[in-house]
């Protein structure tokens, strides 16, 4: 289904569903079961793979997905939303959003403006909101979380835990088991080593921990 002024609809393969509506908009799908749905104005909507769920709205918002049974969701301004791998989440609204996930069972949320998401690996789950916010996180069942103004969160590693909200906070974790949390005004914490455990809440403080659990 197309309309509007200027509409693009594509959809080839068994059972696919492809609708588009708006000014503008381009709609492509194919492959097995795949619904695609895109409404706006200049959106541009892409799935292929097999059981894949994909729809996109707002002004000028780009949204791609491929792979089995992935669902990609990206509403806004200039968002642009990727997704591909099995079983993966993905989700991104706000202003410039960019937000990415691949891999297995992976979630990946970012809503804000300019913020930058990005989330790979098996059952990582990766969440970042605020303005001007960077969260990478890639392991095996790594958890970051960061919410505030200009902040930078990178975890990695194997049940890595990372959290860091406040202005300018710069929080890292790596290693098996590691925890790290900062929050507060300029602060900067780094963790790593198995076991490890890092805390830092003030104003300008620097923390740096590293050890070998039992």
């Amino acid at each position: 289904q197309g309309l509007g002024r200027g509409s693009v609809v594509k959809g080839w393969g068994r059972g696919s569903l492809v609708q588009g509506w708006g000014r503008g908009s381009v709609v492509q799908g194919w492959g097995r079961g795949s619904l695609v749905q895109g409404w706006g104005r200049g959106s541009v909507v892409q799935d292929w793979g097999r059981g894949s769920l994909v729809q996109g709205w707002g002004r000028g918002s780009v949204v791609q997905d491929w792979g089995r049974g992935s669902v990609v969701k990206g509403w806004g301004r200039g968002s642009v939303v990727q997704g591909w791998g099995r079983g993966s989440l993905v989700k991104g609204w706000g202003h410039g959003s960019l937000v990415q996930g691949w891999g297995r069972g992976s979630l990946v949320k970012g809503w804000g403006r300019g913020s930058v998401v990005q989330g790979w690996g098996r059952g990582s789950l990766v969440k970042g909101w605020g303005r001007g916010s960077v969260v990478q996180g890639w392991g095996c069942g790594s958890l970051v979380k960061v919410w505030g103004c200009g902040s930078v969160v990178q975890g990695w590693g194997r049940g890595s835990l990372v959290k860091g909200w406040g202005c300018g906070s710069l929080v890292k974790g790596w290693g098996r088991g590691s925890v790290v949390q900062g929050w507060g005004r300029g602060s900067l914490v780094k963790g790593w080593g198995r076991g490890s455990v890092a805390k830092c809440w003030a104003s300008g403080s620097v923390v740096k921990g590293w050890r070998r659990g039992p």
